[in-house]
């Protein structure tokens, strides 16, 4: 080999090598933009996650505290619930033994004491205030009468015919109608009372005397439409009702009472209120036995009187 051919093939060898070193620098950098490409991507979707994972803890921590300022709200409605309720049965305890709603034993008048009668003179204007009467004033309240054959006085745009002691009979009424409902009004919360606290009541009837007992209070939200019907034979049945279910129960029987005439309907809800009421004041916080109410009277068992001859 000549030495010109020696040193072609030098060359050609030594340009060979460089664009092979060339493609490998290039290659390096390639893999290089890659690889950092591939970390920037990883390293973006790394701070998304971790910020995303931030606002997350921060809402967690935001409902933490949220949860824990309603609960000791809702802890506070409770307290003030229970002092109401607290506050309630004392109100409804001296309510129930007040004295204006104590029915007041009726009085007669003395028989020597005649009640007074207001009397008109003919043609005067003034009522006579004779012995034993007392002059009514005009300012007290009480229109004077007009005589018996003049015209009604000029400040009164009506006759009044109603005498003092009318006013006082229809006052009475009044009043006693308030004490009574009243009254009842302490009573029926009284009784409701009982009954919440009550465990379990049978109530032992007639089947037909339980489907009205139970379509009366289905609308009750208190009352359980599921109720333990047993079969006792002879057409009666025993349901065994919750003290809540009572509840329901009491309160339709007397809102049925009082949108009732007198009727049938109005007679059954009357009885079957009437019984649970007199049943319920027989539980005793330290009983032990189940209240049961019996709506089936009957007559009394008694052996057969037989007449002897002398």
């Amino acid at each position: 080999m000549s030495r010109n051919d020696f040193m072609t093939a030098l060359l050609d060898s030594r340009r060979a090598l460089s664009e092979e070193i060339s493609s490998v620098g290039q290659r390096l950098d390639d893999s290089r933009r890659e690889v950092l490409d591939a970390i920037t991507t990883e390293v973006e979707s790394l701070r998304n996650d971790a910020r995303e994972t931030r606002d997350r803890t921060n809402h967690a921590a935001t409902a933490v505290g949220e949860t824990s300022r309603a609960v000791a709200a809702l802890h506070q409605e409770v307290s003030d619930i229970t002092n109401a309720l607290a506050t309630l049965q004392t109100t409804l305890d001296a309510l129930a033994g007040h004295p204006v709603f104590q029915t007041p034993e009726p009085t007669s008048p003395p028989a020597d004491d005649p009640e007074p009668v207001v009397q008109s003179e003919p043609h005067s204007p003034a009522v006579a205030t004779g012995e034993g009467h007392t002059p009514v004033a005009a300012g007290e309240g009480h229109t004077p009468l007009a005589p018996e054959t003049g015209a009604p006085p000029t400040n009164s745009p009506e006759p009044s015919h109603e005498t003092g002691a009318q006013r006082i009979s229809d006052g009475d009424a009044d009043a006693e109608r308030l004490r009574r409902e009243a009254r009842e009004k302490s009573d029926h919360g009284a009784l409701l009372l009982t009954a919440a606290v009550t465990g379990r009541v049978a109530v032992i009837c007639h089947r037909e005397a339980w489907d009205f007992l139970a379509a009366c209070a289905s609308e009750n939200e208190h009352f359980c439409k599921t109720t333990e019907v047993c079969d006792e034979g002879e057409g009666r049945i025993r349901a065994v009702l919750s003290g809540r279910s009572v509840i329901g129960l009491l309160i339709a029987l007397r809102n049925m009472h009082s949108a009732s005439s007198m009727d049938g309907t109005w007679a059954l809800a009357s009885a079957f209120y009437r019984r649970l009421a007199e049943d319920l004041t027989t539980t005793s916080r330290h009983g032990t036995q189940p209240l049961t109410v019996i709506f089936d009277d009957g007559i009394h068992d008694h052996a057969p009187v037989t007449e002897t001859s002398a």
